[in-house]
């Protein structure tokens, strides 16, 4: 993705993400340089001690808690022989003590944030939820089965005058007409 210029459009000194008219070479070297000599000293030393912390020191602490000599009658593959020669040199590190702790249980329950995301969730989301399942229950579909019901009602009450006559929706037509021209002749004198 930084080969793509993301760093220069998340900065904001890009509005899109391209090559910037850069061969390939160039892209990488930009990027390796962004990341291995930034421009702030400060920011240059603390990179570099991390990746000399994490070059050195990391494989020297794997290799005395999972490394040190072979068995006796075990032999490595002349390409990794070179390692395993190189590991017993750092000793070995007893880590019962730490694989037992209490770091390692509330690393083995991910610091148990699982515990908290599920009390949070039953304190807040939990009763939320109900209280809509309650609302719609009660109040939405109240409120729907009223409408409905007289709606219903209405419909029952409309059907009582219709009769289906022809006769008779000429005359409530006739009596409709003669009201309106009532109206009409009352308002314009």
């Amino acid at each position: 993705m930084a080969l793509y210029g993301a760093i220069d459009w998340l900065s904001g000194d890009s509005t899109h993400l391209s090559m910037h008219g850069h061969t390939l070479i160039d892209q990488i070297v930009h990027e390796i340089e962004h990341a291995f000599l930034p421009e702030d000293l400060q920011l240059r030393y603390v990179g570099w001690a991390t990746i000399a912390l994490s070059f050195v020191l990391g494989p020297i602490m794997a290799a005395r808690i999972y490394g040190g000599s072979l068995r006796n009658g075990e032999k490595a593959t002349p390409l990794v022989h070179w390692l395993t020669s190189l590991s017993s040199k750092f000793g070995s590190q007893n880590v019962d003590e730490l694989a037992n702790s209490q770091l390692a249980e509330a690393l083995q329950n991910r610091l148990y944030f699982d515990d908290l995301y599920e009390g949070v969730l039953a304190r807040t989301i939990v009763p939320f939820a109900n209280f809509a399942a309650w609302f719609d229950k009660n109040v939405i579909d109240g409120v729907i089965k009223q409408i409905e019901s007289n709606s219903v009602l209405g419909s029952v009450q409309i059907r009582r005058i219709t009769t289906g006559s022809a006769r008779d929706y000429i005359l409530m037509a006739a009596v409709g007409a003669l009201c309106i021209f009532a109206l009409i002749w009352g308002v314009g004198a």
